[in-house]
């Protein structure tokens, strides 16, 4: 989805996308389709020699001026390989969990993300760092920013991932159906991949104030009429947090660990601490605390809108036509 947010960025400049993709879900390919995005399958398990073989075939034949590499699997070799004087290569990144990166430009987007996570690993690669890089869709360019504040939480929203196979999803349902104000509504969103999809609408269908919502057309909507929301630190606290929804992250994911850590820090958001195995031990009294509060809800929300302006893709795409010598 942040691929989707660069490339319309990229057409807005009046560039073309094309898309080279593996396991790609129908889900996803109608926003792309939708988009006029070119999508090419690549039948080969991402970042193995048949992967960058295909990749490098389809780079020949299509000529980009540039390349975007987003995955974990793209190490060293990869990229190296891929770089070439016909194009130049871009490396999304999260963590600087490589021993060493050769793209042209390397993007972090998270906050907090710095030079010194990459060190000596860098090979003449500009670096765009920070939340001010952060891509969002246009969908959520235009749904309207909710002014920080509110003294009350009657909405609240539930995601954890879009396929979250452990189903974290009804476990913290569960919880936080417990220990919310008795008058709340609890918006659940879950993605089309998510293997309990049916699961979960039974255990939705049998609790009031429940609605499960399976990839909604009307996502940005959903998102900004809610006043709180608990999310795993994914890409999705980007788009929660520039719309100004206040958040309780949950780490799902190694690579999420820092994002949630400088999100609070920063104090724009609040994590939940992980308790060994048990990452909802700690939901009932951050929720009521945060429920609560409605001073730090609004710092949060705020917070938030200044770390994320709406403007990274557009950022992005001004410091790669720099780096190409396109103006």
């Amino acid at each position: 989805m942040r691929c989707l947010a660069l490339a319309q960025a990229w057409q807005d400049s009046g560039g073309t996308v094309a898309f080279a993709c593996g396991d790609l879900p129908e889900s996803v390919q109608q926003p792309l389709a939708a988009e006029h995005c070119a999508v090419h399958r690549i039948d080969a398990a991402s970042g193995s020699s048949r992967d960058l073989e295909e990749t490098r075939r389809l780079a020949e034949s299509i000529s980009p001026r540039w390349l975007v590499l987003d995955g974990y699997k793209f190490g060293p070799d990869f990229q190296l390989t891929l770089r070439d004087v016909k194009w130049r290569l871009m490396v999304l990144d999260d963590d600087g969990r490589h021993e060493a990166y050769h793209a042209n430009v390397l993007l972090n987007q998270n906050p907090g993300a710095a030079a010194v996570l990459y060190g000596r690993h860098m090979h003449g690669s500009r670096m765009l760092l920070g939340s001010q890089y952060a891509m969002l869709r246009r969908e959520f360019l235009q749904t309207p920013r909710k002014a920080p504040g509110g003294q009350s939480v009657s909405q609240i929203l539930l995601t954890l991932g879009g396929a979250d196979r452990g189903n974290l999803t009804e476990r913290f349902l569960t919880v936080a159906r417990s220990c919310v104000p008795g008058d709340c509504r609890i918006h659940v969103l879950i993605g089309p991949a998510n293997p309990h999809v049916f699961r979960l609408r039974e255990v939705a269908a049998k609790m009031n104030r429940v609605t499960l919502h399976v990839a909604p057309s009307d996502l940005p909507q959903i998102m900004a009429s809610c006043d709180l929301a608990i999310t795993a630190a994914g890409s999705s606290v980007y788009e929660l947090g520039y719309l100004g929804v206040p958040m309780l992250l949950v780490v799902t994911a190694d690579n999420q660990r820092p994002i949630a850590a400088a999100l609070d820090h920063l104090r724009a958001a609040v994590r939940i601490d992980e308790l060994g195995t048990n990452k909802s031990a700690d939901l009932p009294s951050a929720l009521e605390s945060l429920v609560s509060d409605p001073v730090r809800r609004a710092e949060c929300a705020a917070k938030f809108q200044q770390l994320v302006d709406g403007q990274g893709a557009a950022r992005v795409v001004a410091a790669l036509s720099e780096s190409s010598g396109v103006e």
